[in-house]
This record gives C-alpha cells, structure tokens and sequence, in this order.
C-alpha cells in the first residue's frame, strides 16, 4: 500500500493546524511492504511539518508494541487512505461484526472527527475473543486439541 494523505486530527480529536494557507495542512505518505519475515511501514513527511505532526506521529514512535503499532498503521490507513486491499480469504476470516465496523469507519467522514473503535476494527484482536478451535476453522486450520 503506498497512499498520500493529509491527516486532519490529532490521536485524541484536536484538529491539525493548516499549513500551507486555510484549509490546507501537512502532508504524509504511508508505505507498507509486506513481507515474509516482517511487513515495513514507512510514514514520511516534509521536515518542515515535523513539529505541525508531532502529536499525531507520537503514536507511532518507541517505545511501542509491534501489534499496537500495527494497529496504529491500520486505523491511520482506514481513516485517511482512499484504496485498501485485504487479501479475500484473510477479509473472509474477519467475523461479520468486525467487518461492518472497519467499513463503518473506513466510510465515514475524514473531515469529521471520530474516536477510534479500537478492537472493534482490529484484524488481529477478534480471534482472541472466540474460541481457539473457532478461530481455527475460520482460517480453515485443523482443529487443536480441545480447551
């Protein structure tokens, strides 16, 4: 995935100041690559908006955990980045719940400000909620033992 974006909010709702002019604020590009040993996430930005993003990039700076961080580059992509592409059998695994949440958020409104769903838009937390052998079959896995 490769998506220019101007962020517009903050992690906690304050909007980002413009800029270049009314209306127009700083500018970012999201690089993911993935791989087998490890996906690459990639924010890159002018060296003039460095302290205009700040907060906003905060999130994503060390010390993180490497699924929060992937979680920060997944709801940053649903909220700002216009094409996404999920392979169809890894969306097929997603429990309905969840994807009507991440399409709810993915089509709301960029401009508006909207709280993150958290684990409701996860791709990773849902299968820590059901039971093992159920999140097995989803992944059309053998069963383990039982629980």
């Amino acid at each position: 995935m490769s998506a220019y974006f101007e962020p517009v909010f903050n992690p906690d709702g304050s909007r980002i100041p413009p800029a270049l002019g009314t209306g127009v604020g700083p500018f970012l590009t999201l690089n993911v690559v993935p791989q087998a040993e490890g996906s690459l996430a990639v924010l890159s930005y002018p060296l003039e908006f460095r302290e205009t993003l700040k907060d906003f990039l905060d999130p994503f700076r060390s010390p993180i955990k490497e699924l929060a961080f992937v979680e920060r580059v997944w709801e940053t992509a649903l909220r700002y980045c216009e094409n996404i592409i999920l392979a169809p059998h890894y969306w097929d695994t997603l429990p309905d719940p969840v994807q009507t949440a991440i399409l709810e958020f993915y089509n709301s409104d960029p401009h508006v400000w909207r709280a993150t769903p958290g684990p409701a838009i996860s791709l990773f937390d849902w299968n820590t909620r059901i039971p093992k052998n159920e999140a097995r079959a989803r992944f059309k896995m053998e069963p383990g033992p039982p629980e």
